[in-house]
C-alpha cells in the first residue's frame, strides 16, 4: 500500500463542516407525532435532453434515499453515484458507491465510498472515503482491488485520457489541487506554494475534454465562493474566475461538455425560487445561462453531462 500521511486538522474540519451541511439540508424535516419523523423522501435521479425536452426519472432507491454525485461511464452504459441510508440516521460519511445501468436497471452496491469518477476504459473508479482509511482510493468496478492513492486527499476526479487523477489536498499547509500521474506514480500540485487562490477546494470538480484543465468551486480567503478554471501545467497564470459571490453559493458539481465550450453548474438566480442548472462558455466572458426545461420547484443537486453531450443527469429531492 502507498505511503500514508496524517490528515491535517484543517482538512478534517473542512470535511466535517461540508458533510454537516449536507446532513442538515437532507435530514431537516418536521417532526410528526411527537418525536417521530417521516420516512425521508427518496432522491430522484433525473435525465433531460440538452434542449430541455423529455425530462423524466431514471432511478431512485428506497434503501438509499439520499443520492448524490452521479457520473456517466465514458461509454454511457452505466451511472455511478454515492448514496446513504438517511432513514437509519446515516449521513454523507456513511456513503456507499452505487452503480446502475444508464436506464436505471441492474443496481449494485460496491461498498463504502463517495464521489465516484470513472477511468477512461470504464473498468475502474476513483473515489473518496472516510473509512477504513480516509483519503482518495481507486478500485475495479466490481468493488475488487481497492487501493489507497493518497491519505488526506479528497474529491478525486479521473482525467478523460485515463492518465491522471486530480483531488484537493492540504499537503503544503494550504489548500491546493494535486495531480496523481498513474503511469509514473508521481504527484504534483497545480498551484505553486503560496500561490493557491483558495482556502478550500470543493468536491466534484471536472476535467476539460483534453485533460489539460480543471474547473472547480473554491472559497476565497475573503469568504467569496467562486467557480474557476486553471490549466494544470500553467497554474496561477491560467487561473480564470467565471462566477463569484459572497453570499449565494454555487453548487459543488461542475461538468465540462465534450465540445469544450460549455460547463454545467448549479446557481441561485433572482429569477427563480430555487437553485437551477446553468451553463457557461469558459472561453468567453458571457454570464451563465439557465438550461431550459426546468419548470419545477425542486432545486437540482448533483449534475453532469452524458458522454455525447446530448443529455444531462441530475438529482432532485
Amino acid at each position: 500500500m502507498r505511503r500514508q500521511r496524517t490528515t491535517p486538522c484543517s482538512l478534517l474540519l473542512s470535511m466535517i463542516f461540508t458533510s454537516g451541511l449536507l446532513l442538515s439540508s437532507l435530514t431537516n424535516s418536521p417532526a410528526v407525532n411527537g418525536d417521530e419523523k417521516p420516512e425521508p423522501k427518496p432522491t430522484r435521479l433525473m435525465i433531460i435532453n440538452a434542449d430541455g425536452s423529455d425530462l423524466h426519472e431514471i432511478f431512485h432507491s428506497d434503501d438509499f434515499p439520499s443520492l448524490g454525485s452521479p457520473a456517466f461511464s465514458p461509454d454511457g452504459k452505466q451511472i455511478a453515484m454515492d448514496g446513504w441510508k438517511s432513514q437509519n440516521g446515516e449521513n454523507f460519511s456513511n456513503a456507499h458507491i452505487l452503480v446502475v445501468n444508464s436506464d436505471g436497471t441492474n443496481f449494485r452496491d460496491l461498498g463504502d465510498g463517495a464521489m465516484p469518477s470513472w477511468s477512461a476504459d470504464a473498468k475502474q473508479v476513483t473515489f473518496s472515503r472516510y473509512r477504513p482509511q480516509s483519503g482518495v482510493w481507486k478500485m475495479n468496478i466490481d468493488g475488487s482491488n481497492q487501493e489507497l492513492i493518497e491519505n488526506g486527499g479528497w474529491g478525486a476526479q479521473w482525467s478523460p485520457d485515463g492518465k491522471l487523477i486530480a483531488f484537493s489536498d492540504f499537503g503544503l499547509g494550504e489548500a491546493n489541487l494535486k495531480i496523481y500521474d498513474i503511469e509514473d506514480d508521481t504527484f504534483r500540485y497545480v498551484f505553486a506554494f503560496n500561490e493557491s487562490p483558495y482556502s478550500q477546494y470543493f468536491w466534484n470538480m471536472c476535467w476539460s475534454p483534453d485533460s489539460k484543465s480543471l474547473c472547480f468551486k473554491g472559497k476565497t480567503k475573503k469568504g467569496s465562493f467562486e467557480i474557476a478554471t486553471a490549466n494544470i501545467d500553467q497554474g496561477i497564470k491560467s487561473w480564470k474566475v467565471h462566477y463569484s459571490d459572497l453570499k449565494k453559493q454555487p453548487g459543488e458539481d461542475v461538468s465540462w461538455h465534450p465540445d469544450g465550450k460549455q460547463i454545467l453548474c448549479t446557481l441561485q438566480s433572482p429569477e427563480f425560487k430555487s437553485r437551477k442548472i446553468f451553463i457557461f462558455n469558459p472561453l468567453t466572458e458571457e454570464k451563465p445561462k439557465v438550461v431550459p426545461g426546468q419548470d419545477y420547484d425542486e432545486s437540482p443537486g448533483s449534475a453532469c453531462w452524458s458522454p455525447d453531450g446530448k443529455k444531462l443527469i441530475f438529482t432532485i429531492r
